[in-house]
């Protein structure tokens, strides 16, 4: 097909233009992409922002006031812009596949709370090196109907110049090319909790896993039906057919929005262990005494006999300690037991 220059670019605006959802990756997912159609190579990132410690605990009426701090990583000036955003939740449901998004246009998610927020500078100009602050504020509405968690998102992002968004189109229309300009954007999550609802213990609906070049590919499901969000711990274990550990993961943090199932995705690597059967045990860490877990057998085929000659001292050697007092029950539920 023989696509004209005009119509060219205007599939390029068109896309320029649309405000599709980002997958987070992992529910901890700290940088979005922006695609942009262009011929110019990939944006340096340049910049680095805050993501912790924006969670607040209020009651209808508050305002709340918070810092984000960003910081110039680049040899040459900067702009940076903020703008706002959503995170939107998958509700838990038969064909909930566990995944959340980014989106750009509000409205999506009935416990947005980005309504709520105001916030001051909206463009950040950076010398190389500098740091500056954006301040923003939760005015929460005077709804004593509001219970449990909310949130919103500021993105940051470098801004696009006119130069960037310039589509250089090939005049051969037998050969339409168009290339890709990417900006790297930060979405900080704002979380605000109404109420003294405790959380529920989240439970596991899901555990799979797939082979890596030298490892696994754990993707556990945790479903949160309560109103507040949850923050549980998960480490991997894998212990032989005599139930000892031969290889433990560090924990990592997984959120898990209200009334949603979250799929998160655990890289196991490198297995420096030999073909055979193996348990694969996930722990999740909620911060209560008990703990939840899921496990599955997985069977390990073609794994790394042994360490390259740089890394030997990196062995297959388990990392962290084994919480034998709480996982090495048999009756550690399966994945499909919740």
């Amino acid at each position: 097909m023989v696509v004209s220059r005009e119509e060219r670019k205007n599939m390029a605006m068109l896309l320029l233009l649309s405000t599709g959802r980002i997958p987070a990756i992992a529910c901890s997912t700290l940088l979005g992409l922006v695609l942009l159609m262009h011929t110019a190579p990939v944006l340096a990132q340049g910049f680095s922002a805050d993501l912790a410690g924006h969670e607040h605990i209020a009651i209808p009426g508050d305002v709340i006031e918070g810092t984000l701090r960003v910081s110039s990583m680049s040899d040459e000036p900067i702009t940076l812009e903020v703008t706002t955003g959503d995170y939107v939740r998958e509700l838990a449901g038969s064909e909930t596949k566990g995944s959340y998004s980014f989106v750009n246009e509000l409205g999506m998610e009935e416990r947005s709370a980005t309504a709520w927020i105001s916030y001051a500078p909206e463009i950040l100009d950076l010398a190389p090196g500098e740091n500056a602050e954006v301040r923003y504020q939760i005015r929460v509405p005077a709804d004593a109907a509001l219970r449990g968690s909310y949130w919103g998102v500021l993105f940051v992002q470098p801004t696009a110049s006119e130069e960037d968004l310039r589509m250089d189109v090939e005049d051969d229309a037998e050969t339409p090319s168009v290339g890709i300009f990417v900006r790297f954007r930060y979405a900080i999550r704002i979380y605000v909790t109404i109420g003294n609802d405790p959380p529920a213990k989240p439970q596991f609906v899901g555990l799979e896993a797939e082979p890596l070049n030298d490892g696994l590919q754990v993707m556990p499901s945790l479903r949160n039906d309560g109103k507040v969000f949850v923050r549980p711990e998960l480490t991997v274990q894998l212990r032989d057919l005599t139930g000892d550990v031969v290889f433990q993961t560090d924990s990592i943090p997984c959120t898990i929005l209200p009334e949603s199932i979250c799929r998160t995705n655990i890289e196991v690597r490198p297995l420096y262990l030999p073909d055979g059967e193996y348990l694969m045990v996930v722990i999740g860490d909620t911060g209560d005494p008990q703990m939840i877990a899921a496990q599955s057998q997985v069977t390990l085929t073609g794994m790394p006999a042994e360490p390259p000659p740089d890394t030997e001292n990196e062995g297959p050697t388990p990392i962290g300690t084994p919480r034998e007092e709480t996982v090495a029950p048999v009756e550690t539920p399966t994945a499909d037991g919740g």
